[in-house]
C-alpha cells in the first residue's frame, strides 16, 4: 500500500509512515511446536499447513487457488488444518488428510494452531491489512500468501514468509513445497517472521 501511495501522481510528493494495526504479543507469542501439537491433538511428525476464514464461501479468501495449490502439493507428509465456519466442506475437497475446526470467536484460541502449524497459507484475493498473517508470523510461523492487498506491508520483502504474484496457483505450490522440504531454511524464516511481528506490530 505503501509503494502505491508513493507512485500516486495526486500523493507521491508526501511523505509515507506505515502504521500497523497492533498485535497483542503477550498472547502471539512464539511457542514449543510439539507441545502445541500435542495439546490439540494434531500429529507430530507431519507438515503441517494452516488455512483460515471466517467465510470460505467469499470468494475473496481464494478457496478455489487455496485448494488448487494444496491438490498440487505431493509430500506425503502433509496434513491440513482448515479453520472457519465451513471447514468441513473445504477439508472435504482436500486430497490429503486433515482437520476441520470451526471459527474460533476468540483470536486467542488459534495461537495453538500458528504454533503447531509448519505454515500458514494465505492465498487471499484482496486483504486490507491480513491481521491473521501478522498473528501468525507472532507466533514464528511462516506465511506464503499472494502479494494482495495490505499483506505485503506485513509480510515485507520476504521477511515473514512468501508473496506470490496474486493469482500464481503454481509459483504458490512451488514456494509451499520448497519452505516444507527445507527445515533449516524454514526455521529461519520461522525466526524472521517472529522478529518482523515484534518490530511492526
Amino acid at each position: 500500500v505503501a509503494e502505491q501511495v508513493a507512485q500516486s501522481p495526486i500523493l507521491r510528493h508526501l511523505p509515507v509512515t506505515v502504521v500497523h494495526t497492533p498485535v497483542d504479543r503477550r498472547i502471539f507469542c512464539p511457542g514449543d511446536r510439539l507441545l502445541a501439537r500435542q495439546r490439540l491433538g494434531l500429529p507430530p511428525e507431519s507438515r503441517i499447513l494452516l488455512v483460515i476464514a471466517q467465510h470460505w464461501s467469499n470468494l475473496y479468501k481464494g478457496l478455489r487457488e487455496g485448494l488448487a495449490v494444496i491438490n498440487r502439493l505431493t509430500d506425503h507428509r502433509l496434513y491440513v488444518v482448515a479453520i472457519g465456519t465451513d471447514a468441513e466442506a473445504v477439508l472435504s475437497q482436500c486430497q490429503v488428510p486433515g482437520r476441520a475446526v470451526e471459527y474460533q470467536q476468540q483470536q486467542s484460541a488459534l495461537v495453538d494452531f500458528f504454533r503447531a502449524a509448519d505454515l500458514f497459507l494465505m492465498p487471499s484475493r484482496c486483504e486490507t491489512f491480513g491481521m491473521v498473517a501478522a498473528e501468525a508470523m507472532a507466533c514464528g510461523t511462516p506465511v506464503v500468501a499472494f502479494a494482495a492487498g495490505g499483506v505485503p506491508d506485513v509480510i515485507g520483502a520476504d521477511e515473514g514468509g512468501r508473496l506470490i504474484p496474486p493469482g500464481d496457483v503454481a509459483g504458490m505450490a512451488e514456494a509451499v513445497a520448497r519452505l516444507l522440504a527445507q527445515d533449516e531454511a524454514r526455521a529461519a524464516v520461522d525466526v524472521r517472521a517472529a522478529a518482523r511481528a515484534a518490530r511492526e506490530f
